[in-house]
């Protein structure tokens, strides 16, 4: 059972890492297209900031 638990564990890290990336390659090859894809990029760095310093006041405090 621990064993199909790791794989599991394992198999969404790398389905999420997957995914991860596509957005940004999504991102990157689209962002001058159209305004709607700007917006989305903006929101998606306000995200990646907002994360990074969430994290630095939770490693913090």
């Amino acid at each position: 059972m621990e064993q199909i638990k790791l794989g599991l564990r394992i198999a969404s890290i790398v389905v999420g890492i997957i995914g991860y990336s596509a957005i940004w390659m999504w991102l990157i090859n689209n962002r001058r297209k159209n305004e709607y894809i700007e917006l989305v990029w903006w929101l998606w760095e306000c995200f990646h900031i907002a994360a990074i310093v969430v994290a630095f006041l939770w490693a913090w405090f």
